[in-house]
């Protein structure tokens, strides 16, 4: 949807969704609208707590992490951190922080919440890195130039009803098995392959 068809969130009814705590599922907190939003509607806009640039490694990743006030690195350890990396980026992080238990949680952190940006990079924000992930999803991701993100709804979303983003193009892989709606219903439509992950 085109940024001008947006409907603006005032500061008022900024807090459309709230953070759910751990589903019965094993998900933990994720985003949960607080009251019925509309389609089109700006839920939030939200700067980035941390960007690194695209050809960044992961030696500058650590640093920057390193550079963040205490206040805003508990917070980042509050984000996901249960979700299985490859095993080569886990020997990456445990060698980057050698036996510091903060730095190797906060890589983690960085790897499995940061959202890509549209000029190649990658950045964490505390409330949109909460939203998880569906094959049909509720809403979306905007950016701007200044890498604010915008999540928008992309349909009407019912109090209560879990807030979702797709993170990836059709017939992609993330790092977990799937369970949303769309793909545990069977679909004679498009072409399913289930895979183990």
């Amino acid at each position: 949807m085109p940024w001008w068809k947006v409907k603006r969130a005032s500061l008022e009814n900024s807090s459309m969704v709230g953070i759910a705590e751990m589903a019965q599922d094993g998900r933990g907190r994720r985003l949960v609208a607080a009251q019925d939003i509309l389609k089109g509607t700006e839920i939030f806009m939200e700067s980035p707590v941390l960007w690194v640039a695209q050809e960044a490694g992961m030696e500058e990743v650590a640093a920057q992490l390193q550079d963040l006030t205490p206040a805003v690195q508990d917070s980042l350890l509050q984000l996901c951190q249960s979700s299985s990396l490859p095993p080569e980026e886990l020997a990456i992080i445990e060698e980057l922080a050698s036996g510091n238990d903060q730095l190797f949680a906060l890589l983690r952190v960085y790897l499995i919440n940061s959202i890509g940006t549209p000029d190649g990079g990658s950045a964490i924000y505390l409330k949109a890195s909460r939203a998880n992930h569906s094959c049909r999803p509720n809403a979306a991701f905007q950016f701007d130039k200044e890498r604010q993100l915008r999540l928008v709804t992309l349909r009407p979303v019912p109090s209560g009803e879990e807030v979702l983003v797709s993170y990836l193009p059709e017939g992609q892989k993330w790092g977990f098995r799937c369970r949303c709606c769309r793909c545990q219903t069977p679909d004679d439509v498009r072409p399913f392959v289930e895979e183990a992950v």
